[in-house]
């Protein structure tokens, strides 16, 4: 991707919004602050380029701007995940709560592999099912009954 921010407008953006790190923008999250008018650039062709690298673009970007207009924080990763903080995230003090796996109905036979790789983060696991009426959250906790 050829979009190219200055390191003042990077800090800004992560300071303002919790956006990237500082020192760079996730695809995802520059996409959404291009659709928000936030930052200058063509939304289509930020798009195609980046859904090039990833299968799950597109829904990345659908539950990032779904969590983002209710206030909540969340970073891509790898695949189809994001790390989600909780309301009133402040960047470079809070550490991210949930990890949220973005998946349809058939996908839950993978439950059992999701939650030991959230285990293993030391968060919770979360799954974002898209239905007709927005998203249903479903949140997964391992428990033990000693």
């Amino acid at each position: 991707m050829n979009h190219k921010l200055e390191r003042e407008e990077l800090e800004k953006l992560y300071r303002r919004y919790g956006a990237g790190n500082g020192k760079e923008l996730h695809p995802i999250e520059l996409l959404y602050f291009i659709k928000k008018g936030i930052i200058e650039g063509n939304f289509d062709e930020v798009f195609h380029e980046y859904s090039k690298k990833d299968e799950f673009a597109e829904k990345k970007f659908d539950l990032f701007s779904f969590l983002r207009q209710r206030g909540y924080i969340s970073k891509p990763l790898e695949g189809s995940y994001l790390l989600g903080y909780r309301k009133g995230f402040r960047p470079g003090e809070d550490r991210s709560t949930f990890l949220i796996k973005i998946c349809d109905d058939e996908d839950i036979k993978e439950l059992i592999e999701d939650l030991a790789k959230a285990t293993s983060m030391r968060k919770e696991l979360i799954y974002a099912i898209k239905t007709k009426d927005g998203y249903k959250f479903i949140k997964i906790a391992n428990t033990r009954f000693d």
